[in-house]
């Protein structure tokens, strides 16, 4: 509401230079706690998890380095652009249906999974 969007506007002053990068004003989108890059064969596009975030939503939700993420709530996902886009309209504590595949010896199988996005640091 209203009042979220004001109290993040005073929470962090304009100028001010002595936090860190990382930390960003309320709302904030929903973290999922992946690094990822950009990952195609045959034409398929997904994004490939190289990194983890300990006791995230990704890995609360079982994800692991080297699955792809293909799709969230229903919506392709094929570069780390689409996927920072997806999350960024998310706010924590949202669910999302992920699907992505794993590498198994019959080659790659796509999984399905709920995430509940984080706050974040």
């Amino acid at each position: 509401g209203k009042i979220e969007r004001a109290s993040a506007r005073a929470a962090l002053p304009a100028g001010s230079t002595t936090q860190p990068d990382n930390v960003q004003s309320n709302p904030k989108p929903g973290v999922l706690g992946v690094y990822g890059e950009n990952w195609a064969q045959d034409s398929f596009g997904g994004v490939r998890i190289v990194e983890i975030a300990e006791n995230s939503a990704a890995e609360l939700a079982g994800l692991r380095v080297g699955y792809v993420i293909t799709e969230i709530d229903g919506k392709r996902v094929v570069t780390t652009n689409d996927l920072a886009a997806e999350l960024a309209k998310r706010t924590p504590g949202s669910r999302l249906h992920l699907i992505y595949l794993v590498h198994t010896n019959l080659g790659w199988m796509p999984q399905k999974v709920t995430a509940i996005l984080g706050l974040g640091e």
